[in-house]
C-alpha cells in the first residue's frame, strides 16, 4: 500500500521540479516537377532527398545559416558579443533537427525550454532549408530560361533580317 501512496506524489514533484521542454515540427512535402508535369521532365532535376539528408542536415546546422536566422528572429543584434552569437547559434543548432519520412516529406523539428517564439522560429528555420533544398532545381531553371532567352533572341534576329530581305 505504501507505493501506492508515495509514487502519485513523487511523480507529481518530480513533474513540477523536472524542466519543460516543448516541441514544435513541420512537414514538408518536396515533389519533383517532371512527377507533376512530364513535358518538364527534361529541364527538371531530381531533388535526391534521400542522398542529399545528410549533407542538407549538416546544411541546417551550418554556421551561416543559424546565423541567418537568429538575427532574423533578432536574437542577435550587431552590438552583440561573438561569446553570446556562439551560445545562440549552438542552441539553435542543437534545437533543430531534420529527417526524411517517406519519400517526400521533410520533418523539420525544433525544441525549446519555452512555447513563446518557436512557430517564428520554425517558419525561419524551415524558409532556409527549402531554400537550400530547391537551389540546384532553381539554378538549373535559371540557366535554362537564360539559354532560351537567347535563343529567342537570336531567332527574332534572324527573323528580322530574312523578313528585311523579302521586302
Amino acid at each position: 500500500v505504501l507505493p501506492i501512496l508515495l509514487m502519485p506524489i513523487v511523480g507529481a514533484v518530480v513533474g513540477v521540479l523536472s524542466p519543460k521542454s516543448y516541441q514544435s515540427h513541420t512537414t514538408i512535402l518536396i515533389q519533383e516537377s517532371s512527377k507533376l508535369n512530364p513535358f518538364l521532365e527534361d529541364l527538371s532535376v531530381s531533388a535526391n532527398l534521400e542522398e542529399r539528408m545528410a549533407a542538407l542536415q549538416t546544411l541546417l546546422h551550418s554556421r551561416h545559416v543559424l546565423l541567418d536566422v537568429a538575427q532574423q528572429l533578432k536574437m542577435i543584434t550587431s552590438t552583440t558579443s561573438e561569446r553570446e552569437r556562439e551560445w545562440f547559434i549552438a542552441r539553435l543548432s542543437e534545437s533543430t533537427s531534420a529527417r526524411l519520412v517517406g519519400n517526400d516529406l521533410v520533418k523539420l523539428t525544433y525544441k525549446s525550454g519555452t512555447p513563446h517564439g518557436m512557430a517564428e522560429a520554425l517558419e525561419s528555420i524551415s524558409e532556409r532549408f527549402v531554400l537550400h533544398l530547391l537551389a540546384p532545381e532553381k539554378s538549373s531553371i535559371a540557366a535554362s530560361e537564360k539559354f532560351l532567352s537567347k535563343q529567342l533572341t537570336r531567332h527574332r534576329q534572324e527573323l528580322e533580317e530574312a523578313e528585311a530581305a523579302l521586302a
